[in-house]
């Protein structure tokens, strides 16, 4: 009896070990990215025609990891009045939201692979606040100022929430890094 009750025991154990390996994978999937394939053999001239393209189509760059093949824009900041919808279709309320676009060049001796990802984050600090307090279980102020984000500004405090990808954005930049840099492979 006692090795049936250990059974659930192993089996969750194994598939939170699982869920963490494949949470710190440094390479990107194309679950998560759109994917082409580039005819350009050399990573470093994609990896600097990819970081024109996105200034050209207003994308500034802030992150640039050229080792690593990474390109990460400025947050697109902006508010919807026409309810962006969200992964299912659905409109969610009217509010701020924003575009952060995150490109990954990887290069192999014979192929160059361009991943790209335009996320559409939603505002949602009011919820996280929320969950916040009523996670704590008391109702007596038990913290300091300097808990409570008095010495932090409202920008760091603003907790952005993904809703969903922007795929059409995603394929006009994989089309103009294509296009620069000689065609797909």
């Amino acid at each position: 009896m006692v090795r049936n009750a250990t059974w659930p025991i192993v089996l969750g154990s194994v598939w939170m070990a699982l869920s963490c390996v494949s949470c710190i994978s440094p390479r990107p999937t194309p679950l998560g990215y759109g994917v082409r394939a580039v005819r350009e053999r050399d990573g470093d001239a994609v990896f600097r025609a990819a970081d024109e393209v996105l200034t050209s189509m207003g994308y500034p760059v802030v992150r640039r990891e050229p080792l690593n093949g990474v390109l990460v824009s400025r947050s697109q900041m902006g508010s919807s009045d026409a309810q962006e919808p969200d992964s299912r279709g659905a409109s969610r309320a009217q509010g701020r939201y924003r575009r952060v676009v995150e490109l990954r060049i990887t290069s192999t001796p014979d192929l160059v692979k361009v991943y790209c990802k335009v996320a559409v984050e939603a505002q949602a600090t009011r919820a996280h606040l929320i969950y916040s307090l009523a996670g704590r279980g008391d109702d007596l102020p038990g913290q300091t100022a300097i808990d409570r984000d008095a010495a932090t500004t409202t920008e760091q405090n603003t907790v952005w929430a993904i809703v969903r990808r922007d795929k059409a954005a995603e394929r006009a930049i994989l089309a103009a890094i294509v296009e620069r840099t000689g065609g797909e492979r």
